[in-house]
């Protein structure tokens, strides 16, 4: 039969929590439906761990009851359709998710839209108010959310976040919520970044309110307002 040598001198490598990258980049693309409301479209590009934690999710739930448990995260008057999931059972490939998107306007006077739908951060992973001890988060990230927004029809846009770019300890981490507009669109850009994993204890108060600051940002709608006759 067919056997592998292995190596009488292996060589030692090591893996330190900051040689670990992880990446996820989103697009978001809404446009005016002809029949009434907002239709969209959602493209995921998963890193090494998120795809590994989706296919264990995937392996015990349908893709319709992942759109379901989609659409009640998003919420904000959307439904979820055509779920696709893509390299599911290539295990060295990125994990993709594409789905579709419907918004209700509901004849609102005020919408108020979270861009990043659900998206952000949704807690501070630093609760604590002090830490006595070093920190060593499981990985680097960086993850990029985009939207490319139409205004919606029959409204004009009343209020934007403000932008902003905000570095941590120079290079050591970033994180940016850029907006820009025109009468008939919206374009927004979200950047996450932390570039090590490991921080001394002195690091921990700043760390903790670089996420702080991300999250508010986060937070922030885009006010859209009915234009009158």
């Amino acid at each position: 039969g067919t056997a592998w040598v292995l190596s009488e001198t292996p060589a030692s490598i090591v893996l330190s929590a900051d040689s670990l990258k992880e990446s996820k980049r989103t697009s978001l693309i809404l446009v005016n439906s002809d029949k009434g409301g907002m239709d969209g479209s959602v493209t995921s590009i998963l890193g090494d761990f998120s795809s590994y934690a989706m296919r264990a999710k995937m392996a015990k739930m349908k893709p319709e009851e992942y759109a379901k448990e989609l659409t009640t995260r998003i919420g904000n008057d959307m439904s979820v359709s055509n779920v696709g999931i893509d390299s599911l059972k290539l295990y060295d490939q990125p994990l993709g998710i594409t789905y579709d998107l419907h918004m209700k306007l509901n004849d609102e006077d005020i919408i108020y839209f979270n861009p990043l739908l659900n998206e952000a951060i949704k807690k501070n992973p630093f609760t604590s108010a002090e830490r006595k001890y070093p920190i060593e988060m499981p990985y680097t990230f960086d993850e990029t959310f985009v939207l490319d927004m139409e205004v919606p029809k029959g409204y004009k846009v009343d209020e934007l976040p403000k932008s902003v770019r905000y570095k941590f300890n120079e290079d050591e981490g970033m994180f940016e919520y850029i907006f820009a507009k025109t009468p008939e669109k919206v374009q927004m850009r979200c950047r996450m970044a932390v570039f090590k994993a490991n921080f001394a204890q002195e690091d921990y108060e700043s760390l903790r309110e670089f996420f702080s600051f991300a999250i508010k940002k986060q937070g922030e709608q885009i006010v859209f307002k009915k234009t009158r006759p």
